[in-house]
């Protein structure tokens, strides 16, 4: 059975469950050291006049010691009105929002302190809603280097590193599927597999096995 070491991102872009699709076993690495400015707390949507970047504002300032587990969440900003705000104004008129709706909506009211448990929280309702049966597991310590019988995808895919990204999404199709401002910004790739649900809804990850297939 296929096995991977993964990031713990924030609803992470549908190229990252592009390259996983078939991994049964996942190994989400709670002990890697946090990396800021990743989608460890970013996440990209479709907005009227492009990509709109929703961010979790993290506490604790430039302190490099926080592990993944335990990067707090600077909570005495309301990020989670914003990012909810946000959410259903760019996907309000999408096909599924309102099917996924009382789904996603808790997790931007319920209390959060860290990151990961947000981000936990998140990934566990859309893997859900691919029925994927994933079977998620969290490291107990750091591993540098896992060897050729695990796949790492822990460096593979940060919102800074365009050309990686792009040279995947170059080889899909131009337009997978419709998105909700497509005709007035084009289509817009690397952004979060919510963009691809709410527009897709169960169809989603049959969209996700067809791209996986051109690749």
């Amino acid at each position: 059975m296929p096995k991977a070491v993964l990031p713990l991102f924030y609803a992470p872009p549908l190229p990252f469950f592009v390259a996983v699709y078939g991994v049964e076993e996942w190994h989400l690495d709670a002990k890697e050291h946090f990396v800021k400015a990743s989608y460890r707390n970013r996440t990209s949507i479709a907005g009227p006049n492009g990509a709109l970047s929703l961010s979790i504002p993290l506490a604790g300032g430039k302190d490099k010691r926080f592990t993944s587990d335990s990067r707090p969440i600077q909570n005495e900003i309301a990020w989670q009105k914003h990012h909810w705000q946000s959410l259903c104004a760019a996907y309000r008129s999408s096909p599924y929002f309102e099917y996924y709706e009382d789904d996603y909506a808790p997790l931007y009211t319920d209390a959060y302190n860290m990151t990961w448990d947000f981000n936990l929280a998140v990934l566990k309702q859309i893997v859900r809603h691919l029925k994927w049966e994933i079977d998620l597991n969290n490291t107990s310590s750091y591993v540098a280097d896992y060897g050729e019988d695990v796949l790492d995808f822990r460096n593979r895919f940060m919102p800074n590193r365009w050309a990686q990204e792009v040279l995947r999404t170059e080889r899909m199709e131009e337009h997978p599927y419709e998105q909700v401002f497509q005709n007035k910004t084009g289509f817009l790739h690397n952004l979060s597999i919510l963009d691809l649900l709410f527009n897709e809804g169960p169809q989603a990850s049959e969209v996700i096995r067809r791209l996986a297939e051109e690749l």
